[in-house]
């Protein structure tokens, strides 16, 4: 089964094993391989759960519940937050869990491509529909270079299913197309940085203050995304204070400010995030962008290097980011050599073998959980 679990922070592949390559994430559109793409979208809800509050947060309530189940056995009843995270808002039409999803959507398709991901999607080639798209015949092939595409192209793909489809959808009917490929990831990002992700995301919908920016002048999305990320963090901000009263909360301030920062997997992530903190080449607002945009090059080459996803669980095997771990360690002690008052705290790291064994019996553990959940559930209605 394809999934992540956010209690242990692993992802999951329903694939045979095959070999780890760090360029699965740098340029998966290099690989003509299913699994691939899978595993780049779960990377981005791993990504999300970092950075977003309501994430980490619903991630607190479930590792509150793993650990009240081993202590007495008992199964503790959903949670607020879980109930809110999947309850369709009757107004939008949607759940934080359709907007997370939508996102994850969103950069996927932008990272692999609309033609490889359809493909790969195992859609019919030759249907009727894929003539009026423009994909009927997706060629492009391992180690070529990726097809360009359209933005009704990339619109349509992002429409295709119920799960993904409403909140890109609204953003469409409010925005047209161009402006939604600038604002939808940002307004969604900062959204789920709030306790009513799609209460904030409505609101800013409809600020008037967007229709005033001339987003014709942003040919190359990327320095858009670059150029409107602080008003629009500034507008989400009024937003969520005017809305639910508290400004925007980062996933990484939930870590540190909860029982999350004695988690052993959590808390490795937690360090390496209030490290880049301080130092002067990343700081919190870049930090910030960095996970606001997976599928900009630069920010996902950062993102790859520091928070690269330790344990992906196969079929028969399992893959750790050794590599990728060693050399951000690297990296990050060599820098921290640069700055004397950052190396005099106290960091106490994991080494990739351990944290992915934390990481996998923590899965392991709540998969128990769950399984309880569920004969519990099917004995009721009996």
């Amino acid at each position: 089964m394809n999934g992540f679990d956010r209690c242990s922070l692993a992802i999951e592949l329903a694939s045979d094993f095959f070999p780890f390559e760090e360029e699965y994430l740098q340029q998966p559109r290099l690989y003509d391989n299913a699994a691939v793409r899978v595993f780049v979208h779960e990377t981005l809800h791993f990504w999300q759960v970092l950075s977003s509050g309501f994430l980490a947060n619903l991630a607190l309530s479930e590792w509150h519940n793993l650990l009240e189940f081993e202590g007495s056995g008992e199964l503790t009843p959903q949670s607020s937050i879980l109930g809110s995270f999947v309850r369709e808002n009757p107004e939008m039409g949607f759940s934080p869990w359709n907007l997370s999803e939508a996102l994850a959507r969103f950069w996927d398709l932008h990272i692999t491509g609309p033609q490889k991901n359809l493909r790969q999607r195992l859609l019919l080639t030759d249907s009727p529909d894929l003539s009026r798209m423009g994909l009927e015949t997706p060629t492009d092939l391992p180690g070529s270079e990726a097809q360009a595409y359209s933005s009704e192209q990339f619109d349509t793909l992002m429409l295709l299913e119920d799960t993904y489809a409403e909140p890109y959808r609204l953003s469409l009917a409010r925005w047209g197309s161009l402006k939604s490929v600038l604002l939808f990831p940002l307004v969604g990002y900062f959204s789920l940085q709030t306790s009513m992700p799609v209460k904030v995301f409505s609101s800013v919908m409809s600020n008037s203050t967007l229709d005033r920016i001339d987003f014709s002048q942003y040919q190359d999305i990327h320095a858009g995304w670059r150029s409107i990320f602080s008003d629009i963090k500034r507008l989400c901000g009024m937003t969520a204070l005017s809305d639910v009263g508290i400004d925007l909360t980062p996933g990484w301030d939930v870590i540190r400010r909860s029982s999350l920062n004695d988690h052993p997997v959590y808390q490795h992530y937690l360090q390496a995030i209030s490290l880049l903190h301080a130092l002067p080449v990343w700081g919190e607002e870049k930090i910030d962008f960095y996970f606001a945009c997976p599928g900009d090059p630069d920010c996902r080459a950062k993102l790859v290097s520091t928070f690269s996803p330790h344990l992906t669980l196969l079929a028969n095997g399992r893959w750790i980011g050794k590599t990728i771990w060693l050399k951000s360690f690297t990296n990050i002690m060599g820098t921290m050599n640069e700055h004397s008052s950052i190396a005099s705290q106290n960091f106490s790291w994991l080494d990739a073998e351990t944290l992915a064994d934390e990481s996998e019996n923590i899965h392991a553990r709540n998969k128990k959980m769950r399984q309880a959940a569920m004969i519990a559930s099917l004995k009721a209605r009996r």
